[in-house]
């Protein structure tokens, strides 16, 4: 998607009042002009977190976090900038297009997924209307202890035993075939003839988290081969980026995880016994966009997949992928024989509860795993065993923790606790040698800010907070000397708004930054700076340091430049140059 004009996005914080937004994860209470609650994003015993109804903007007096209803958003739900505007523009109501598809292809693909979407509408009723005139597929769903209210919820269907029963369907009610086949409904024959994909199945709609229909599974009443048969990647539906039934789950409320199991029946029987913060994934493998997107609800998964040697491979392959995405991870194990439909179904809620509460850590489930089929009297699987664990335990940041596995598994094979933590440390030494064949880029928590961006900061806050100090500012200092590029863009706003008389607002500014700590930085200006006598001179100091930076940095650049041309015999160049550094360098004197 393309660029969103900054009108659509100040129109979308303006639609969005953040102490409602706020308000819908944080209890906030009025305390003078703004209003106050516990920080939602660090461990506070406040409540620091500051909202400015009339600024549009937060503070967190304890961890330092600021920003606009976008940020909160980003940062609370755990979404990119895009994906938390849109949020915010499903919220208000607000229908977003970017700058490029108003007139070019782009405004194509939107009205041909809106085409899909409406088309897969219409599928799912007629679906639907299939299963309530057909007793066989009916009465496979009552057999299946599957109540009407579920049937409903999820809009489940039968798909006739028919060739072109769906087609004809859509047929008569004005679809085109170019768009039926692009919906992957309808397969084209040899002899370009369209027939229907699905036959002879219960049918379940797939929903994407905002509740749209994107796609079917669709599973046999019999012992047939494929048991599911899902619908093609189309550009509305992508199995590995969805997550079914992760709408109603969202909906439902989520306490703070959620429950990973592997096919269609599976969460329906889930959602049938009550436990709605549960998601299945779609007959597929894990996949990273998958793991991302729980990531945006919450912070812990259980896996509850089939006990069988499939559902074991791709529970360990899940959990991976998971933590690989800082998820925390735990293993709802099911007996031997049955899948977590068949469990509840025999065993109910109770039962099934406590399997949840008896899950098991990952660490620990892989160590079993790994323990799985080895005959631990053989000195050679037995040491195999031992160094497949080490390699797990290596991954411990937790000396206390990895001291407790190893007695569990000297218990298990009589190995000293000595030589089994020798391995786990010398498995942790090559993975910190390879480490260091790579540069590390991430930024020093710890790193100081610079002087001349706290008195970028405090010039703008001054600015916002009394507009009487503009003239004595614009005199001295200009947007394009400022050096922080956030700043520089939010001061050339800021200078715009007051040169014409008016005071400037934080939503539009805010409007044109889309980096969570651009928006972070900007929204800090507009934490209020108690103006008085002594503000002249702050300002004074603060213009300074920022004309003492720029100067101290075009004299870096002449001393390299002068360097060149005396390495080069330019000899003329080089006294110009030098005539040039005398005369800064005098002028940063008297600063």
């Amino acid at each position: 998607m393309g660029r969103i004009p900054e009108e659509t996005i100040e129109k979308i914080i303006q639609s969005n009042n953040i102490v409602d937004v706020i308000s819908e994860f944080v209890p906030l209470k009025k305390t003078g002009h703004n209003y106050m609650g516990v920080c939602p994003f660090h461990n506070d015993k406040g409540p620091s977190l500051s909202v400015s109804m009339e600024k549009g903007v937060y503070h967190c007096f304890g961890c330092g976090a600021s920003g606009n209803v976008i940020t909160f958003i980003m940062k609370i739900r755990n979404l990119e900038y895009i994906d938390a505007v849109r949020y915010l523009a499903d919220r208000a109501g607000i229908t977003i297009y970017d700058e490029e598809s108003v007139s070019n292809e782009n405004s194509k693909e939107i009205k041909l997924k809106e085409k899909l979407y409406k088309i897969n509408i219409d599928a799912a009723r007629f679906f639907y209307s299939n299963l309530f005139r057909n007793k066989e597929p009916y009465n496979y769903l009552v057999n299946r202890k599957i109540d009407e209210s579920i049937i409903k919820r999820f809009g489940l269907g039968y798909s006739l035993n028919e060739w072109d029963s769906l087609y004809s369907y859509l047929k008569k009610i004005g679809y085109e075939d170019e768009l039926i086949f692009i919906s992957g409904l309808v397969l084209k024959s040899k002899n370009n003839t369209y027939y229907d994909r699905f036959r002879n199945r219960i049918m379940f709609p797939v929903f994407d988290n905002k509740g749209r229909i994107i796609g079917f599974g669709g599973r046999v009443l019999d012992n047939s081969k494929p048991k599911y048969l899902n619908s093609p990647e189309t550009p509305v539906f992508h199995k590995g980026t969805n997550l079914y039934g992760l709408n109603f789950a969202v909906k439902s409320g989520l306490p703070g995880y959620l429950i990973m199991v592997e096919g269609y029946m599976d969460l329906i029987s889930l959602h049938q016994f009550g436990i709605t913060n549960s998601v299945a994934s779609l007959g597929t493998a894990l996949t990273n966009d998958q793991a991302k997107l729980i990531k945006r609800y919450c912070k812990d998964v259980f896996i509850c997949y089939d006990a069988d040697a499939a559902g074991k491979a791709a529970t360990l392959r899940g959990i991976e992928i998971l933590e690989e995405n800082a998820l925390n991870v735990k293993i709802v194990s099911i007996p031997k024989g049955k899948d977590p439909d068949e469990f509840l179904k025999t065993f109910g809620r109770v039962e099934f509860d406590k399997l949840i509460q008896n899950s098991t850590g990952s660490i620990e489930y892989r160590i079993l795993k790994a323990k799985d089929g080895k005959n631990l009297k053989d000195i050679h699987e037995k040491s195999q065993f031992v160094k497949e664990a080490a390699t797990i335990l290596s991954k411990l940041k937790n000396e206390i923790d990895i001291q407790i596995y190893v007695s569990h598994i000297y218990d298990q094979t009589g190995i000293d606790s000595q030589a089994i933590l020798d391995e786990i440390k010398k498995i942790k030494r090559t993975t910190n040698n390879d480490k260091l064949n790579y540069k590390d880029n991430s930024r020093n928590p710890f790193e100081i800010e610079p002087g001349y961006k706290k008195a970028e900061r405090n010039i703008l806050r001054y600015l916002v907070s009394d507009i009487r100090l503009y003239d004595f500012i614009k005199n001295k200092i200009t947007p394009n000397e400022f050096i922080t590029e956030s700043y520089k863009i939010a001061s050339d706003e800021i200078f715009k708004s007051l040169e014409k008389g008016e005071i400037p607002s934080a939503q539009s500014i805010l409007a044109k930054f889309e980096n969570e700590e651009d928006i972070k930085d900007v929204a800090n200006i507009f934490q209020n700076i108690q103006v008085n006598d002594n503000s002249y001179r702050f300002l004074d100091d603060y213009i300074k340091t920022i004309k003492k930076y720029n100067i101290e940095l075009i004299l870096n650049d002449l001393n390299i430049k002068i360097k060149r041309c005396e390495e080069n015999n330019q000899i003329e160049e080089s006294t110009a140059l030098t005539q040039k550094l005398i005369g800064l360098t005098k002028q940063l004197k008297m600063l």
